[in-house]
């Protein structure tokens, strides 16, 4: 049984979301040194098919991150955030748009556009709209990769 096969039995996808859970915690722990629900953190494990290689990247939805805020693709990013109808703010500080950023630099930056593999995104909140398109944005950019998105609390609120 390879990875993505194992995210389909619920007791190995439930573990596995505990695992991305504790890095999450740790994140938290590290950056914002605020208990939730100040703030959201996301994280981001993916696994790169035939490479052996696992590209790990964490988030805040505040300055103090380990992933600082990218540019919007409109500016030379990769990705454009949206006003999310809910907030009325433009999304891009979330957590999920900063995570999924870093990773899209690296597989521009080091590998091709067709590479395969299995993204696995925990955040602490549901994703918003924005950061919804945000994730469709990436699948149509990397078509080869699918992606498992776990989360623990809704959104909005």
């Amino acid at each position: 049984m390879d990875f993505k096969d194992s995210l389909s039995v619920p007791i190995l996808r439930n573990a596995y979301k505990q695992h991305l859970r504790k890095k999450a915690i740790s994140v938290r722990e590290n950056y914002l040194k605020l208990p939730f629900p100040k703030a959201n953190v996301a994280v981001i494990e993916l696994y790169l098919k035939d490479k052996n290689d696992v590209i790990e990247v964490g988030a805040t939805s505040r300055a103090k991150s380990p992933s600082p805020i990218p540019l919007a693709k409109s500016m030379g990013g990769q990705f454009e955030p949206i006003v999310d109808s809910y907030s009325g703010r433009l999304m891009d500080t979330d957590a999920e748009y900063k995570a999924l950023s870093a990773i899209a630099d690296t597989l521009d930056n080091f590998y091709s556009r067709s590479v395969e593999g299995t993204l696995c995104l925990y955040t602490e909140r549901q994703p918003c709209e924005s950061c919804l398109g945000v994730i469709e944005q990436f699948k149509e950019k990397f078509h080869n990769i699918e992606i498992e998105v776990f989360w623990d609390e809704p959104y909005p609120p």
